[in-house]
């Protein structure tokens, strides 16, 4: 652990500042095959509110492996659109959408995290999610999966966090798609307070290391699209006032 990575500061004005939450499966945590890092102290993963430089594997997933996050650390700096990045995480692999929301088995540990960050001090300017492998596998029906997601949503705003929500439309599992769930996750996608996130359904099985989990190749792909959505999303220095959307206290 690093007590000096991204240590904290305004992240208003001028700030180009990027935070995000994220609750998802496996490949948003550490299943890839080899660990990678991030060594620059303006990136940060923080869990219960401590931050860390990020360096695989992440507090807050599940896998022993490598992720998604220093790739995106590391290309979110090099863009020079943005001054910091912070990432929190609940990412747990097999969880199906009702799994994450009220009621369902892994439900504690997104509550704890969506807790540590509406009453920390550290920002978070977007919530993102990608999960819905886990409902390919038990063939989720369209209306129960945004059922779940309509309550996991209600959890996280709740809380207080209002930040906009990018979901990702994701389903490939084994090489089988979910078409329902794939569908749902478009439509949410283009709903109020959210952005439509990658489609990393368009990976296929050269992007897999086991027709699901991302390859190196797949885990760059990945990263290279979701800082494409999120760069225009960064304000731009000298715009006028940058308020990021967080956790209200």
């Amino acid at each position: 652990m690093s007590a000096t990575a991204n240590a904290p500061g305004a992240t208003g004005n001028r700030e180009r500042y990027l935070g995000l939450l994220v609750l998802g499966q496996s490949n948003a945590g550490c299943h890839g095959p080899t660990p990678g890092n991030c060594a620059d102290p303006r990136c940060a993963v923080v869990f219960e509110n401590r931050r860390q430089l990020i360096a695989d594997p992440l507090p807050g997933t599940t896998g022993s492996g490598g992720s998604i996050w220093p790739r995106v650390a590391a290309r979110l700096m090099a863009s020079g659109a943005v001054d910091r990045f912070t990432v929190r995480l609940a990412a747990i692999a097999g969880a199906r959408m009702a799994d994450l929301a009220p009621g369902g088995q892994f439900h504690p540990m997104v509550a704890s995290v969506l807790a540590h960050a509406a009453n920390g001090d550290v920002p978070v300017t977007h919530v993102l999610i990608h999960q819905g492998e886990a409902d390919t596998r038990f063939n989720t029906a369209g209306a129960a999966y945004r059922a779940s997601f309509l309550a996991l949503e209600k959890a996280i705003r709740d809380r207080g966090i209002e930040a906009p929500v990018i979901l990702c439309r994701a389903s490939w599992r084994f090489g089988v798609r979910n078409p329902e769930v794939h569908a749902m996750q478009t439509e949410l996608g283009a709903g109020p307070g959210r952005i439509a996130g990658p489609d990393t359904d368009l990976l296929e099985n050269d992007m897999r290391v086991d027709g699901t989990h991302f390859s190196e190749a797949g885990q760059d792909a990945f990263a290279a699209r979701l800082v494409e959505t999120c760069l225009p999303l960064i304000p731009m220095r000298g715009a006028g006032p940058e308020t990021p959307a967080r956790a209200r206290r």
